[in-house]
């Protein structure tokens, strides 16, 4: 299981502006940016997304969340998923509860030493 700390850094260092851009052509306006909503089709921007935290809001169709739901919903990634990608993407290395590493070697290795 991936330790709340790995979560929680990956959560403050996540740009969320940044990884939204990626898919949706976001406007600044204030201190948020607005863009059209992903998750629905619109013609007037509703999907607004706080350049300060880590939130999104689309007042059209109600959803909102993180960067972790924001990928979890777009890329179709399981929670464990999204965390593994984003701590990619900003360099954080992902710990496990009990202070292990993510694994480097695949199942069938692990497979391999159970069985010797």
């Amino acid at each position: 299981m991936i330790s709340q700390d790995t979560i929680e850094k990956i959560r403050t260092e996540a740009n969320l502006v940044e990884i939204i851009s990626e898919s949706v052509a976001l406007k600044r306006q204030g201190r948020n940016y607005i863009g059209l909503c992903p998750f629905h089709g619109e013609k007037t921007p509703s999907f607004s997304v706080r350049e300060e935290g880590d939130r999104y809001h689309c007042f059209g169709c109600g959803v909102s969340g993180n960067a972790f739901s924001y990928l979890m919903e777009t890329r179709g990634l399981s929670f464990p998923e999204a965390v593994e990608d984003l701590a990619s993407r900003y360099g954080i290395e992902v710990k496990r509860q009990g202070g292990q590493q993510a694994p480097q070697h695949s199942d069938a290795d692990e497979f391999d030493k159970i069985n010797e």
